[in-house]
């Protein structure tokens, strides 16, 4: 099959560069023909990097096919004529915005791929086109994420449990509350009321960026609690292999995600053997059938991302976790050390199997072969 792809990153470490690389890759494993346009990458094309040299091969290739796969940022190259224009959008319930509808009423588009069926579910109300929860968003590389590699070494005095979560790395425009759709304050906040500082116990938070709303919120919540639990502030990018042995260091990753999408922190860190406490919907009820406890939520108004371009259309939704469940199950965790252990290795056994980059890219394949 003939593929061409269109637009959005492909050389840096953030998450959608992964994803595009490594479905593109996955696809010319299967035998397929790819071509790849309209990068839009701030980094540069290394030619020392492998898979660098392969990708920028891939826009070379000049080929006409019925079967087109967009990033928004190329979705004004959609043909009348041709009989796939699928659009993959990461972006969850916020896919529910009437610039991305005007976007797809003014393109000839036949299809919005999201990250799982309920992020399908949510958008499908709102949006001119159909929606399919493909669940291609989301993939690890094996010989990167698996219980074998080396653990990083944090330098932690008396080797405390080590809990790790990520935080949304946007402005302050966007994370209204602190956390935003990942939840992480929740997840911090749970941390903090279950722990003391006589508990062998610390929380990890990963920042993007120096994002001083999660900041304060951190320190508002230590100074309020005098015996309270470590946490430890680690800030910036980094590349795959130094995310995956600080995975493999950690004991359980916590996501107590507020929207549908996919968490790519479970998925690496089940790679590893790290099991997750998460949020029981969207991307870690799809790939978390094991490894994974999972916490209560209710329904609720999601808070939008309030820009000038992406003004609400119908109503977005948020899976809200449980704060009190989710310290239940820290707890747990904490406690029965050797089980979470073991189920997370059962976890990794089930990713690897599979959620590798080939098998996103066959649901791809089987997609375009059923419909």
């Amino acid at each position: 099959m003939d593929i061409n792809w269109n637009g959005d990153y492909f050389y840096g470490a953030q998450s959608h560069a992964n994803i595009n690389r490594g479905i593109v890759l996955g696809l010319l494993e299967l035998g397929h023909r790819v071509s790849v346009s309209n990068i839009t990458d701030t980094i540069r094309y290394n030619p020392k990097i492998e898979s660098h040299k392969i990708i920028n091969s891939l826009t070379k290739n000049k080929f006409d096919s019925d079967y087109n796969i967009f990033k928004f940022g190329a979705i004004h190259m959609a043909k009348e004529d041709k009989k796939w224009n699928c659009v993959l959008h990461s972006d969850g319930s916020y896919a529910s915005t009437e610039h991305i509808n005007k976007l797809l009423r003014d393109n000839p588009i036949n299809y919005l791929w999201l990250p799982t069926p309920d992020c399908a579910e949510v958008v499908n109300l709102y949006t001119p086109v159909p929606t399919v929860g493909l669940g291609i968003d989301s993939g690890i590389d094996p010989t990167r994420f698996n219980p074998r590699i080396a653990p990083y070494n944090f330098k932690l005095l008396n080797n405390p449990f080590k809990f790790l979560i990520g935080c949304d790395g946007a402005s302050k425009t966007r994370l209204r509350p602190a956390g935003g759709f990942r939840g992480s304050d929740i997840g911090i906040r749970a941390f903090i009321e279950e722990f003391t500082n006589k508990d062998n116990v610390c929380l990890i938070v990963k920042i993007g960026h120096k994002n001083q709303i999660i900041n304060l919120f951190i320190d508002k919540l230590l100074a309020s609690k005098l015996d309270a639990p470590k946490i430890i502030k680690d800030y910036g990018f980094e590349s795959q292999i130094t995310i995956a042995a600080k995975l493999r260091a950690c004991d359980c990753t916590l996501s107590p995600i507020r929207d549908c999408r996919w968490e790519a922190t479970i998925l690496e860190g089940l790679g590893t053997g790290t099991p997750s406490i998460a949020t029981g919907q969207g991307g870690p009820k799809m790939y978390g059938e094991k490894g994974v406890y999972f916490v209560k939520y209710k329904i609720v108004d999601g808070d939008l991302h309030k820009s000038r371009r992406n003004v609400a259309v119908g109503r977005d939704i948020w899976r809200e976790p449980s704060c009190s469940d989710f310290g239940k199950k820290m707890r747990y965790v904490f406690e029965h050390q050797s089980e979470a252990r073991d189920f997370g290795l059962e976890g990794s056994e089930h990713v690897i199997k599979n959620w590798k980059w080939i098998d996103i890219s066959k649901r791809i394949i089987n997609f375009f072969n059923e419909n």
